[in-house]
């Protein structure tokens, strides 16, 4: 793997991070609005929500960059299954 791969793919890493950080935070400040209905703190989602638009292209573009070097395939149909109509016995 190149080293320009290895930096897009941890690029990726960071979004994941990132989202996953603002989903712990909101966690943490939740409140309970009755009925046993909770809401999580609104604030580190507004934050996440800034950059998403940014975000999603971008790791469109890493995904279809990494996979045009053939270094993410589709998998071949798993032996004995035949319902395409393409499998070997």
């Amino acid at each position: 793997m190149t080293p320009a791969t290895m930096q897009m793919l941890r690029e990726i890493w960071t979004y994941a991070e990132l989202a996953r950080s603002a989903v712990y935070a909101g966690e943490q400040g939740a409140r309970e609005y009755g009925n046993g209905c909770w809401f999580l703190d609104e604030r580190p989602m507004q934050a996440l929500r800034g950059i998403l638009p940014f975000w999603f292209p971008r790791a469109n573009e890493i995904i279809r960059l990494i996979g045009s070097q053939t270094w993410m395939r589709s998998l071949p149909e798993p032996y004995g299954r035949c319902d395409t109509g393409r499998c070997k016995r």
